[in-house]
């Protein structure tokens, strides 16, 4: 995005921040990006629906960079999705965008529905690091998970983990969480190399043993 567009999601996210979604006007936003209401609805022609759309795609796009530089230095995959979605509960718990999207009646569909297609092309992208990062450490990824629905899956555990937080209320009970709830079903911890057979382990010493001379008993 740029020019008047990046200036219109800029001005979308903070006034969605400061007065809520729907109590935000095409006109509030206007002003504030500093174009005419024609403007808007020339580079937005579906209205605030599109609107919301676009700074979730925004907010993916800085989550999305902000992980991948995460688990570049994690340790294991298991450490790394658990880092990974602990970080997005938290920082999404103190946006007060995310907290204004989410308090739409309709925000799962804003979220999941075919417009927030980035968000989710991005959340697959993090998800693919972490399967990358599996094939590094040796640790087993579940069979037979498609991509796009395990990013699904993720996506709404932590939208509830936002939205419905309970006793899951702050960043080490959230981790707790998604180590004892998720992690176990989508990674299994490292293969270890099978251990030599005691057989094999003494071959040496039997082959260092002269064999006996024919005919002897």
């Amino acid at each position: 995005m740029t020019g008047a567009r990046e200036r219109i999601v800029a001005a979308a996210a903070q006034c969605f921040a400061a007065n809520g979604v729907e109590r935000t006007s095409l006109d509030e936003i206007a002003t504030a990006a500093g174009v005419h209401r024609a403007t808007l609805h020339r580079h937005f022609t579906r209205g605030r629906d599109q609107l919301v759309a676009e700074v979730i795609d925004q907010q993916a796009h800085a989550a999305a960079d902000d992980l991948l530089a995460a688990l570049a230095t994690a340790r294991s995959a298991r450490d790394g999705l658990a880092g990974a979605m602990t970080a997005t509960v938290t920082n999404a718990r103190q946006d007060r965008v995310v907290a204004a999207i989410l308090a739409l009646p309709g925000a799962r569909a804003a979220a999941f529905g075919p417009a927030s297609a980035t968000l989710r092309a991005r959340g697959q992208e993090v998800w693919l690091e972490v399967v990358a990062l599996a094939g590094r450490t040796g640790e087993v990824i579940a069979p037979d998970l498609d991509p796009a629905e395990v990013t699904d899956h993720l996506l709404r555990v932590m939208e509830s983990l936002v939205a419905q937080p309970g006793a899951v209320d702050d960043a080490a009970a959230v981790e707790r969480y998604v180590r004892a709830f998720v992690v176990p079903a989508l990674i299994g911890p490292p293969v270890r190399p099978a251990r030599r057979a005691r057989a094999s382990a003494g071959a040496p010493a039997a082959r260092g043993r002269a064999a006996r001379p024919a005919g002897r008993t």
